[in-house]
């Protein structure tokens, strides 16, 4: 099993902020949260919103990796699950290597991701880094095609 760097994985989130906020800047006026860590961006519309940014080519695997558990031990919400809890609306997943954004509703995620769960039994894997340990699904993107709004560039 592959062990992810923390720091490097961090950079690429950096990375990914950065382009969306240039890719958004006209048109949602995305600002990123300091302060409060439970988002990643409020929008135009006072909306906050969620990124994932992921470095994987879309081609190498049809899947998107929904992280369930933010921690080794399966009791922190991670991923769309914590952003519902939190009462953010929009989920971005980022595929920064595609340059492209799949948006989504999180409440629409949500229901789609917990009826595969339970009608599919997708895999669950762990990834870990050098300073923690997710758990996600691998959801195909064709099962969930019907809920995202993709933006490529």
């Amino acid at each position: 099993m592959r062990t992810y760097r923390f720091k490097t994985q961090k950079e690429l989130g950096i990375e990914g902020e950065r382009q969306f906020t240039e890719r958004y800047q006209a048109l949602y006026n995305p600002i990123k949260s300091t302060t409060d860590l439970s988002f990643d961006f409020t929008l135009r519309t006072k909306t906050k919103c969620e990124l994932k940014t992921d470095s994987y080519l879309m081609d190498s695997t049809p899947n998107y990796f929904m992280e369930r558990w933010a921690n080794g031990n399966r009791t922190k919400d991670g991923g769309p699950w914590r952003a519902l809890n939190d009462s953010v609306p929009i989920f971005v997943y980022f595929f920064i290597n595609n340059q492209e954004f799949h948006w989504f509703r999180t409440e629409k995620l949500i229901i789609a991701l917990n009826e595969l769960v339970i009608n599919t039994d997708p895999a669950l894997i762990s990834v870990k880094s050098d300073e923690w340990n997710v758990w996600g699904y691998l959801i195909p993107r064709k099962d969930i095609e019907n809920i995202v709004k993709i933006d490529s560039f």
